[in-house]
């Protein structure tokens, strides 16, 4: 069966995706599930007396890690139709409540508390491990009595209730959103390759002219280059307004202000303390107290900053014959002073283009060889095989470009880890990046602007941060087990090579002309761009706040949308119109960054600190890359990440770096 099944392949290699069918799929399914099931029940009869790391971690992270991986591996083909779609959602659900009763079985856990007290000879990384997996037993409520039990188990439906309303009503409101154009007048200044997409998508509706769907992609081409404000007004208030909803218990204002007040039932019954506080257990910052000190400070730089800028706009939206410079105003009237608009820049810089840089820094500073590979479910999918210093130590896939069937989703995920098992094989990880690029159109190639580029550099940083650790266990090489503050420094780490001029410059060439962006050019369109990124830099630090603010006191009496102008005010953003609602959208809050969205800006001041020792020695110097690896990687999750920040320094990580970046010191 298994030498049948492309699934079921010991963990070792690539999955030859074209052979999978869909009853590969349910075979595997069963058959990983099953055998976690077996293996648990023998971990549980032979451990009973005398816990031991081979025979109770180990022999658990293998069926823990081999269930992931079948699951996981079947991820990617959801695109394929429903059917499939179905069999991964039964998989992953299923395997879902499994690992659930694992880390609520009271049996597994007095064992691995056992271990944890009683064995003197575990090494640094072992006693990690378990500290990480007591931790996780812990926050799932082992401790717990019956009757408290069963409250967790009714908070935690009631949670999936609201979660899966607010995703209801995000989804219905989007697809509602549309706005559909048959005066090809009211697109002027949009260009013909983006007004060629939006007809695609009427013809797809089955109507005359062209549709502007409720998407990133559509409302931005219409913010940056339509002339016709009113299109600009009408397009913003369709993108500003998902979420909402006329009855009340389907507008996802009441499902946000419910989840918070059920989670904090969840986080007095389970840690005695707020949602926020249950939350960061485990995560980098450790505590509610120092992401507070965080965002406060940022807050208190920013406004000044933002209400001058807001004043600047004021004056670029007079010179322009506007009385007023309104929210749909604001992109359209930098795109006018901007040197380069994205329609242009993106010129340069090809896909291709941008994955051959991405192999080039994976090698000359990581000292990662990517090797090109056969395995992949779609043709647009970039696959590699991954080698450190020889050795095998991971698949990497690609998945950057839409393609029927695909959702629009920008996310890394690692089907495998790298680990060791009980006979001391290495087994290495696999990992997806998939983004949300436009394919070529009439002949061009693939092309990507900056905010194309820095989403597929963000998502390779995540990938780099599964990739480098080194094989200890399944646990241990999880990424996630540093925490998302953690995770996403990886990802705002790669960012950084991408605002760096003389970079963006080396390895950009238009696609027809063949010229590269010199420095001065690159310089030009960066500081540009950075205009435009301090906007989201307060955005993001308000909403951070606002999230955190939800989950550490929902019951303080404030509404939803009054807590959020509140935090927004006090980072400078500008007031909210009447129909902005951008909670409402605010899907990090039912993803499972809860508590945790301040986890961009916490990486993002640790990236902009860590990278300026790559500009003192050069952004490709390879020692400095070594020496990030021993500072960050070599260690899997078991070092804190600001032991890693000051051994990499020199020195604990400071704001001077973020401030002087944004223009705030």
């Amino acid at each position: 069966m298994h030498a049948q099944n492309p699934l079921l392949n010991e963990n070792r290699g690539p999955v030859d995706y074209d052979a999978v069918t869909l009853n590969h799929v349910k075979s595997a399914l069963d058959t990983v599930i099953k055998a976690y099931e077996v293996g648990l029940d023998q971990v549980l009869t032979k451990q009973r007396e005398q816990p031991s790391w081979y025979g109770l971690v180990l022999a658990m992270d293998t069926v823990i890690a081999d269930m992931q991986g079948v699951v996981l591996g079947t991820l990617p083909l959801i695109s394929k139709g429903d059917d499939w779609k179905a069999a991964f959602n039964d998989g992953y659900g299923r395997a879902q409540q499994l690992f659930m009763e694992n880390r609520r079985n009271r049996p597994l856990h007095a064992l691995y508390e056992r271990l944890a007290n009683s064995d003197p000879s575990l090494d640094v990384y072992e006693r990690a491990t378990l500290q990480k997996i007591l931790l996780e037993y812990r926050l799932a409520g082992v401790h717990l009595d019956a009757q408290q039990s069963t409250r967790l188990t009714q908070l935690e439906d009631d949670i999936n209730e609201h979660v899966g309303g607010f995703h209801r009503t995000l989804e219905e409101t989007v697809l509602q959103s549309g706005i559909d154009v048959d005066d090809e007048s009211r697109l002027q200044g949009v260009p013909q390759r983006l007004r060629d997409l939006m007809a695609e998508e009427a013809r797809k509706a089955g109507v005359q002219g062209w549709r502007i769907l409720c998407n990133e992609q559509h409302v931005n081409a219409i913010l940056e280059f339509a002339d016709n404000r009113d299109l600009r007004q009408a397009v913003f208030k369709a993108f500003h307004s998902r979420g909402t909803h006329a009855d009340m218990q389907r507008d996802n204002g009441h499902h946000l202000q419910q989840l918070a007040l059920l989670r904090e039932q969840k986080g007095q019954l389970i840690g005695n303390g707020s949602y926020a506080k249950l939350m960061l257990q485990g995560k980098a910052a450790g505590a509610v107290e120092p992401v507070n000190d965080l965002l406060q400070r940022l807050a208190q730089k920013l406004k000044p900053v933002m209400l001058e800028a807001r004043s600047g706009l004021q004056r670029l939206a007079e010179q322009h014959n506007l009385d007023e410079a309104q929210p749909w105003d604001i992109k359209y009237l930098r795109a006018r002073k901007h040197s380069m608009n994205s329609e242009e820049l993106r010129c340069y810089f090809t896909l291709d283009q941008a994955v051959q840089a991405l192999v080039d820094l994976a090698r000359q500073v990581f000292d990662l060889t990517l090797i090109p590979s056969t395995s992949k479910w779609h043709s647009s999918v970039r696959s590699f095989r991954v080698e450190q210093d020889t050795t095998h130590v991971g698949q990497l896939y690609l998945d950057v470009l839409l393609y029927p069937g695909k959702s629009a989703d920008v996310h890394t995920v690692a089907l495998r880890h790298r680990r060791r098992d009980t006979e001391g094989r290495a087994h290495p990880a696999s990992v997806v990046v998939v983004s949300d690029g436009a394919p070529g159109q009439n002949g061009e190639p693939a092309l990507l602007d900056h905010l194309a580029l820095r989403k597929l550099f963000h998502e390779f940083g995540h990938a780099l941060h599964i990739l480098l650790m080194p094989a200890t266990n399944h646990v241990l090489s999880d990424s996630r087990q540093s925490g998302s503050d953690n995770q996403e420094f990886y990802g705002k780490f790669l960012e950084r090579w991408l605002w760096n001029a003389e970079y963006l410059a080396g390895i950009s060439r238009h696609y027809l002309t063949g010229e590269s962006l010199t420095q001065a050019q690159a310089e030009v369109v960066l500081a540009e761009l950075r205009e435009e990124d301090l906007d989201d830099c307060a955005r993001g630090v308000g909403m951070a706040m606002f999230d955190l603010a939800l989950h550490t006191s929902p019951s303080d009496g404030k509404s939803l949308q009054q807590r959020l102008e509140e935090c927004l005010e006090r980072c400078g953003c500008r007031p909210l119109a009447s129909f902005e609602k951008p909670a409402h959208a605010f899907d990090y809050l039912v993803t499972g960054y809860e508590a945790g969205f301040y986890s961009y800006t916490w990486g993002g001041v640790h990236a902009i600190d860590v990278f300026t020792l790559f500009e003192r020695w050069g952004v490709l110097n390879n020692r400095t890359g070594k020496r990030f690896r021993a500072a960050f990687a070599d260690w899997a999750t078991s070092k804190p990440m600001s032991e890693g920040t000051e051994d990499f320094l020199g020195r604990p990580m400071t704001l001077e770096a973020f401030l002087r970046w944004y223009g705030l010191n």
